[in-house]
């Protein structure tokens, strides 16, 4: 049963970045057919959807930082840490 949850879980983690590779073709494939000057407008305002994202990012970063105080900072990356390393007997 494992074995099945952790196929199915690596399917669809694998189905999801086919869509999102086929979005971002088919995105670009759109753009190739504009002309020009319709294609540096694309290009405009991706940059600022990108740009607006990073803003947001940074702007929820400074609202928690300091939150933590060191010891649960400490003990928060260790958390991360162990999450990185697979048990493979957990499978």
């Amino acid at each position: 049963m494992i074995d099945k949850e952790a196929n199915s879980l690596a399917e669809n983690k694998n189905l999801s970045i086919l869509i999102a590779m086929s979005l971002i073709e088919q995105i670009v494939a759109d753009i190739k057919l504009l002309p020009v000057d319709k294609q540096e407008a694309a290009y405009d305002y991706v940059h600022r959807l990108r740009e607006e994202t990073s803003r947001e990012r940074k702007a929820i970063l400074d609202r928690v930082f300091g939150s933590l105080s060191i010891e649960e900072a400490e003990e928060w990356e260790r958390n991360v840490q162990s999450c990185r390393t697979v048990d493979v007997e957990s499978w």
